[in-house]
């Protein structure tokens, strides 16, 4: 047993509780930082490589293990700060998966619609921005239709005049 671990000792301690609470979940936190314990403060040799078999079997019990607290206390705060960040970079890395695919699909649909246009014109679409600035924070699809129509973005009869008379 040992009151102090070695630099390379305390990584690898460090690097064991983090990856595995990020793989697990923190409700494994304390039981993994109880093996790490046990096996390098302790160096204790377990019977199984298994950890819920040693957890079931009482051999995580960290008492009578004398940890130096200052460098125990550092390890600590090198785990939390690990599992947030691993965790932060995680959640990140999700989002800009989900960022990506959002672009692919935007691009994918922006190349349907123009290689179903034969003729894209720049001016139309700039017909286009500006409806859709003038008719903001009040969109309704009928505005929507309207301003596009109105602008000549969109060709096409007006539904609104019949060729019917009244009284025909």
């Amino acid at each position: 047993m040992k009151n102090k671990i070695t630099f390379a000792e305390m990584n690898a301690f460090i690097n064991y509780v983090v990856e595995n609470t990020v793989k697990y979940g923190t409700a494994y936190r304390k039981v993994l930082t109880d093996y790490c314990v046990c096996l390098y403060y302790g160096e204790k040799e377990f019977s199984s490589d298994d950890i819920a078999v040693l957890y079931d079997n009482g051999e995580l019990n960290t008492s009578g293990i004398d940890v130096n607290p200052e460098q125990f206390g550092l390890i600590l705060n090198a785990i939390y700060d690990g599992i947030e960040t691993e965790t932060r970079y995680k959640a990140a890395k999700m989002v800009m998966s989900e960022a990506n695919e959002a672009i692919s699909t935007l691009a994918n649909t922006i190349n349907i619609v123009l290689s179903s246009t034969s003729k894209f014109d720049l001016d139309e679409a700039n017909k286009a921005v500006q409806t859709l600035n003038s008719i903001k924070g009040e969109m309704t699809t009928d505005k929507f239709v309207s301003a596009l129509v109105d602008t000549g973005v969109i060709k096409g009869s007006d539904s609104r005049e019949s060729d019917i008379k009244v009284g025909e």
